[in-house]
């Protein structure tokens, strides 16, 4: 191989994980288990005033995260709202 060969493909390497750690670096979100109690309470309390059941509160919130774990808990509870108001046609 030529030096500009062996230089393109450096290259090419350095730029491919340069733009991997910032996909790492960018999700700035707590995961699953990092969420406190409190947090978790909040949120579901969110989500009960609009379904109007505790339980279907938790578990739909519960699925929501459990699908998206590297999302932070607000926004499982925003698309939990957003999958509750879909499913009702509104």
């Amino acid at each position: 191989k030529t030096m500009v060969e062996t230089v393109l493909v450096g290259l090419i390497i350095w730029v491919i994980a340069l733009l991997f750690m910032r996909r790492v670096k960018s999700k700035k979100t707590k995961p699953l288990a990092m969420a406190t109690p409190v947090e978790i309470a909040r949120a579901e309390r969110q989500v009960f005033i609009y379904s109007g059941d505790r339980k279907t509160a938790a578990h739909l919130l519960h699925a929501t995260r459990l699908r998206y774990p590297h999302r932070s808990l607000r926004w499982c509870v925003e698309k939990t709202l957003l999958t509750l108001s879909a499913s009702r046609c509104l």
